[in-house]
């Protein structure tokens, strides 16, 4: 019945807002890694469709934490466009992205580290 409720014309589901939060490991040295950070993050507030981007790091062991709000058809969908968004913004950085395919896979077999929630929005006021 959601999905019925959530048809346009033509059948096709109507976009909705997600959380999405992609982990990975840089092997950058600690400082180097927040320098490239700081345009990473430059780059992703530049992406396309990407709301309110946010990275956490932990710069001794390069566990990077991209955190974006973005809307799409579904949960899928809304992680390969994060994916997507968040590789382009690395690129646009300078970075690198080696091994990004083996963590699709891993998303897809459900072993990474990746989240993707509906983000409704509440009143605070």
């Amino acid at each position: 019945m959601a999905e019925e409720e959530r048809m346009l014309e033509g059948g096709r589901l109507m976009a909705r807002s997600y959380y999405v939060e992609v982990t990975c490991v840089s092997s950058a040295v600690a400082r180097d890694l927040e320098n490239h950070l700081e345009a990473v993050m430059d780059a992703l507030q530049s992406e396309p469709g990407i709301e309110d981007a946010d990275i956490g790091a932990n710069l001794e062991d390069g566990t990077v934490e991209f955190c974006l709000h973005l809307d799409a058809d579904d949960s899928p969908d809304a992680l390969r466009q994060a994916h997507l968004r968040v590789r382009s913004a690395l690129h646009a950085a300078g970075g690198a992205t080696p091994g990004w395919d083996q963590m699709i896979q891993a998303i897809l077999d459900d072993d990474a580290a990746t989240t993707v929630r509906p983000s409704e929005l509440l009143s605070c006021c």
